[in-house]
């Protein structure tokens, strides 16, 4: 593999590293002060996913 595609491989693992790690904080409903139906539908969401990202069933 040469230097340019070992970067742009870092690049893409980085990024979804990043996708992963704001997925998980949107996630944590504990930072709302009141929890609705919406931002339970949301979580699901953030959940399906943080799934696909992680290629995790």
């Amino acid at each position: 593999m040469s230097s340019l595609e070992n970067a742009i491989a870092l690049e893409c693992l980085a990024r979804k590293v990043k996708m992963a790690d704001d997925i998980r904080d949107d996630l944590d409903l504990t930072r709302l002060p009141t929890v609705t139906d919406k931002d339970q539908q949301r979580g699901a969401e953030y959940h399906r996913a943080l799934t696909s990202l992680l290629g995790v069933e």
